[in-house]
């Protein structure tokens, strides 16, 4: 059942460097939430709720936070929009174009601070790393949340289909292009909004999620990745079909390879 985060919502600026405490942090960093809405079935009638639950709880929680906030909604998710219509200092994007890939790329060209950050909108990406992640970023171009990253890594949503998956794309990404990564799949991703945009972003699905670091490597980026660990949903559920999804990623791993 989806319960309440109470946490306490990460403090940025407790991050050392007078670059960032010189501004506002309004001007330094935005959260980009992205969300694909469920689809209502007869057989899984609570699909919509549970999904606007996790947005309106996921926002809430970091909704007095000193930093911008988008997020990305498919244009007529009448039902999210009016859900988190009441939260204060959140930018509500509505896409043009459906798919998860598209709501990245055009919450990432709104974006005008410094630096974004992506974060899912089912809850299951924990704030509380965005301040060793920003810090980190300070000298980088951008930086990877890992749930297989250790010490502090794991994940309370994986299942071994999804594990066994991300171990043989990441180390396929490893071994094709050298990208010294250890979760290829997750997009907890935060970096130089200058540099998300030089990557030129272009695939409106999942396969953005390879798409990001090999486009790194290939332009010379420089990035790391830190351990994150990953919750369990507040509500909704997993997007990714296995099978399908799977097989498009391949196709991208290849499609960069020759």
């Amino acid at each position: 059942p989806a319960t309440e985060i109470t946490e306490k919502k990460p403090d940025l600026c407790t991050i050392v460097n007078p670059k960032i405490l010189s501004k506002d942090l309004k001007q330094v960093i935005t959260i980009l939430f992205a969300s694909i809405h469920p689809a209502w079935t007869p057989s899984n009638p609570g699909a919509c709720s549970g999904f606007l639950f996790s947005i309106a709880t996921a926002a809430k929680y970091i909704e007095t936070g000193d930093y911008k906030k988008i997020i990305v909604l498919q244009k007529d998710d009448f039902e999210t929009i009016d859900a988190i219509k009441e939260f204060k200092n959140i930018n509500i994007l509505k896409q043009k174009y459906n798919g998860y890939g598209n709501a990245l790329i055009e919450g990432i060209n709104a974006v005008n601070t410094d630096y974004c950050c992506i974060i899912n909108a089912d809850g299951s990406m924990d704030p509380k790393y965005l301040p060793d992640m920003l810090r980190e970023c300070l000298e980088k171009d951008l930086v990877f949340g890992s749930r297989y990253q250790n010490p502090g890594g794991g994940s309370d949503d994986d299942d071994i289909t999804t594990s066994f998956g991300n171990f043989f794309f990441t180390l396929a990404g490893n071994i094709l292009f050298n990208l010294k990564v250890t979760d290829i799949l997750y997009t907890y991703i935060l970096g130089r909004t200058s540099s998300f945009k030089k990557l030129n972003l272009s695939n409106a699905d999942f396969r953005i999620c390879v798409e990001i670091p090999i486009k790194a490597k290939f332009k010379k980026m420089t990035y790391s990745c830190l351990p994150s660990y990953e919750r369990n949903r507040i509500g909704g559920k997993k997007k990714v079909n296995p099978i399908k999804d799977g097989l498009l990623i391949l196709s991208e791993i290849v499609k960069y390879f020759f």
